[in-house]
């Protein structure tokens, strides 16, 4: 699995701070990855759209809940971004069911290049859309994501 430049750390600062929250509640962390997903979608930069795969391939798992897109890839690569999101679908799962009841989440995309595209500045077609989107959603909502993960304990 790619990695992208940034983004482990970014992630482990985040997870730092949010093991320091008593009584964090998977509700919270829902509205997290809804937060999220909304703001790579319309806040730039936005997620880059072409066959539209891998927004598609977008998930979000927690131990109550699984929310992906409908997985309607098209084009000539469509089968390889199917089976690596069944393949990171089926990983995030298990990390999910080997946390022993402890809330959490797991998000991001499956599309065998979404690190790729996170990672490489090019021009893309949909305006205001570009590399580190999903960064970007990250830190714009960091507070907000904090406020709401607190306001939500024991939800």
């Amino acid at each position: 699995m790619k990695t992208v430049i940034g983004l482990d750390e970014l992630v482990a600062n985040f997870n730092r701070e949010v093991i320091k929250i008593k009584g964090l509640s998977e509700v919270g962390l829902i509205k997290m990855a809804i937060m999220i997903e909304r703001s790579w979608n319309y806040d730039a930069p936005v997620i880059p759209v072409d066959t539209n795969n891998l927004r598609q391939s977008w998930f979000a798992i927690t131990q109550v809940k699984s929310h992906s897109a409908p997985h309607n890839f098209k084009g000539k690569n469509a089968a390889n971004v199917q089976a690596s999101t069944n393949e990171t679908l089926a990983y995030a799962k298990t990390i999910v069911d080997g946390a022993l009841g402890k809330p959490t989440l797991v998000m991001g995309f499956g599309a065998n290049y979404a690190a790729e595209v996170e990672s490489t500045d090019k021009h893309y077609r949909r305006p205001n859309s570009g590399s580190h989107f999903f960064q970007g959603a990250l830190n714009r909502n960091r507070d907000k994501i904090m406020t709401t993960l607190k306001e939500t304990i024991n939800l």
